[in-house]
């Protein structure tokens, strides 16, 4: 028999219209329990029992559904998935193991999060998954990342105008960024638009995830690539976080 919490999952996967099939409830239990024992040695969360991070972490993630649709194009198309700042793998695993057809790539410049990373995506099976251990101003500037990816995602990185900087370069245009946020986003969404429309993109909608899901907390911004990223961004690692862009600079 499943317990209260497995049952919550399930339904609410279900009510996303998410798969949630028994193999799937399986990779999330798997996953949680890999995540647990490593947790001890690489703090990588606070929510450690399974009741809490269904709901802080399993469906938070997946919440991300309700901002883009993971349909495939066609075969040879499969959508490109960037999670900028992955730490304990939220949202970039829970969404591979809901979608196992996307590409996803998980960066985090901590190297003990980047092994717990490649260790619990191989335990769980999952393919198609590349694990980068830099700092997002570096990896941006690469040819083979910067605007590559379809979606990128970012959870609990930085405030919202200090995220536009590391997320948008590495959005295609006509791509999106989803940034996960708390509840009180109001004073952040202010202050960003004018770096946000400096990278190239533009806030196209907000997601109140309570509206949906009352247990769930957070805010989806989403916003839309629309044009190029200028090359001088991001700046060098550690600047956008000290001196993030001002809207008239």
């Amino acid at each position: 028999a499943l317990d209260q919490s497995t049952l919550l999952l399930k339904k609410n996967l279900s009510k996303m219209d998410l798969p949630s099939s028994w193999e799937i409830l399986e990779q999330f239990s798997t996953f949680h329990d890999f995540l647990k024992s490593w947790n001890s040695k690489v703090n990588l969360t606070t929510v450690v029992t399974w009741e809490q991070a269904v709901e802080r972490h399993y469906l938070d993630s997946a919440a991300v559904t309700l901002a883009y649709s993971f349909e495939q194009k066609s075969e040879d198309q499969r959508i490109k998935v960037l999670d900028v700042g992955s730490g304990g793998g939220f949202p970039g695993v829970p969404l591979k193991i809901l979608f196992p057809d996307i590409c996803l790539t998980l960066l985090d410049s901590v190297r003990k999060k980047t092994v717990f990373l490649e260790k619990a995506t191989a335990h769980l099976g999952l393919k198609s998954v590349e694990i980068l251990g830099r700092r997002a101003e570096s990896a941006a500037k690469e040819k083979q990342h910067r605007q590559a990816y379809d979606l990128v995602v970012a959870r609990a990185v930085a405030e919202l105008r200090v995220l536009a900087e590391l997320t948008l370069p590495f959005c295609k245009i006509g791509g999106t960024v989803i940034a996960i946020k708390g509840e009180n986003i109001s004073s952040e969404l202010e202050h960003s638009s004018g770096a946000i429309a400096k990278l190239g993109g533009k806030i196209s909608a907000i997601i109140n995830c309570s509206d949906r899901f009352e247990f769930l907390k957070s805010n989806l911004v989403v916003i839309s690539k629309i044009s190029e990223t200028p090359p001088g961004f991001p700046r060098r690692p550690g600047i956008p976080l000290k001196r993030p862009i001002m809207r008239d600079t």
